[in-house]
């Protein structure tokens, strides 16, 4: 079938659906998952009235992230009730346990963080609120373990550098306030 015809089949798909044929053939993921092709998801997600994607996933990331079912961790399947918005991601109770860590908790990566960073505040971290049964949201919430073990990375990398240890702060806390202003 010739490719503009199929680029007007594209944009007439909602997200699911793209998602769907991206993996069902070898070719349509090779022709839906390049980069030349994010206006196909563009039209998608406007058709399907989703908000802007996150500076942080690609559109069919996005899309992927909203319309699928399993942990972005373990793959389990049906996982529905788990999803973490502002981090994006969608983890089965096993995960979720494992690679976040809760605020008001003792933990060895979130205390390494704290105690062997400096100066590092709690602004740079994305911390997910968590909804109360009263349906209020409660800012302490939880922190991404993957998170906590890069920021210590990078500190161990950049800690002699003054002024890259600063950028890397600054560019961390713009992403937390981002991250903090999903809802």
């Amino acid at each position: 079938m010739p490719l503009d015809i199929l680029a007007e089949i594209f944009s007439h798909l909602f997200p699911q659906d793209l998602i769907n044929l991206a993996r069902t053939t070898k070719a349509f993921r090779t022709l839906l998952m390049h980069r030349g092709s994010a206006h196909f998801w563009r039209a998608s997600r406007r058709l399907a009235g989703l908000p802007d994607l996150p500076q942080r996933l690609s559109e069919p990331a996005y899309a992927s992230f909203v319309y699928s079912n399993h942990c972005h961790n373990c793959f389990k399947q049906n996982v529905k009730s788990s999803v973490i918005w502002q981090i994006a991601v969608r983890y089965c109770r096993a995960c979720k346990d494992t690679l976040t860590v809760k605020a008001t908790k003792s933990d060895p990566d979130l205390e390494s963080v704290f105690a062997n960073v400096g100066s590092l505040s709690r602004s740079v971290l994305n911390v997910a609120p968590v909804k109360l049964s009263s349906g209020v949201l409660k800012v302490i919430g939880f922190y991404h373990r993957p998170q906590l073990i890069e920021i210590r990375t990078q500190w161990e990398k950049l800690h002699t550098n003054d002024e890259e240890w600063r950028a890397y702060v600054k560019q961390q806390q713009n992403k937390a306030e981002a991250i903090q202003n999903v809802r």
